[in-house]
């Protein structure tokens, strides 16, 4: 009973915790995935989410995590960790294709935002491509760190497709009008 009284006010410190820190250039790793208390950390993550009520806010609180799982896999890869650092990689991959979905879906909508959150979702992707250079750096001829970046490079690879579409689509209604 007790834990679920902490996971209760733990879950209620991630929802009113503000939104603006994420915002910053720097954006700390918290719990990595080689912590016990990882599993926990997700699970919280995922239920601040699904707490977002509408789908700006899931978009936003989806970028916010995937900037934080970013943060991790680095850390982890940094401290030689590969598979805690896949781990990582598979998370932030989650939450960067829910920010992509609430982004279509956002657009379908027409919301006034739209263009502002693409722009976020870009930094975000050039933020990848930052972890990724300097990672490549460091671990030159380490296979399971360049696994690891193959797959981070094919993730930037999708999110400038879902970006292109979205720039045709838009194009296209604008056309359209």
């Amino acid at each position: 009973m007790k834990l679920i009284k902490i996971i209760g006010i733990f879950a209620m410190l991630l929802l009113i915790t503000p939104i603006a820190y994420a915002q910053t250039e720097t954006v700390n790793a918290g719990i990595t995935s080689d912590s016990s208390l990882y599993g926990l950390d997700v699970m919280l993550d995922s239920l601040s989410l699904r707490f977002q009520l509408n789908n700006q806010a899931r978009f936003e609180r989806s970028l916010e995590i995937a900037e934080e799982r970013l943060a991790e896999t680095e850390e982890m890869i940094n401290q030689n960790k590969f598979e805690f650092a896949e781990q990582s990689r598979i998370q932030h991959q989650n939450m960067l294709n829910n920010a992509e979905e609430k982004l279509e879906l956002l657009e379908n909508e027409d919301n006034q935002d739209f263009t502002r959150l693409k722009s976020r979702l870009e930094a975000h992707t050039q933020k990848i491509e930052q972890v990724r250079e300097r990672l490549q750096e460091k671990l030159q001829n380490n296979q399971e760190a360049e696994q690891i970046m193959n797959q981070i490079q094919i993730s930037v690879e999708a999110t400038k497709e879902v970006l292109i579409q979205s720039e045709i689509d838009n194009e296209n209604r604008q056309g359209g009008k």
